[in-house]
């Protein structure tokens, strides 16, 4: 899916509002859930820095899904800054542009 983590929440949305409408309507019978469940975690900060991606598209992907709120940024570390994105567009020529926050660390 394409866009950032907040314009995918917003696309998902209007899915999962007539997903519950059905459900409400029928009064469907919940059947247990077959295979084993997929668990994900919640992105934290110390799994945010994207110092070590090796691949450009990973970096756009972590920038993008980072960018919500509530979210910590996807972000790197300097000797003297913190530089944290979001915002990205990945473009044709395989670069990516997106907003950058710089920080000066005390």
């Amino acid at each position: 899916m394409l866009g950032t983590a907040e314009e995918v929440f917003i696309r998902v949305s209007g899915i999962i509002e007539k997903i519950i409408m059905k459900i409400a309507e029928k009064n469907t019978t919940p059947v247990p859930q077959k295979g084993a469940p997929n668990l994900f975690k919640r992105c934290t900060p110390a799994n945010s820095n994207i110092a070590t991606l090796a691949q450009i598209e990973q970096i756009y992907d972590y920038i993008r899904m980072l960018d919500a709120e509530g979210c910590p940024k996807a972000f790197m570390k300097k000797e003297h800054f913190r530089f944290e994105f979001n915002r990205a567009s990945f473009k044709a020529n395989g670069s990516i542009i997106s907003d950058v926050r710089i920080i000066q660390k005390k």
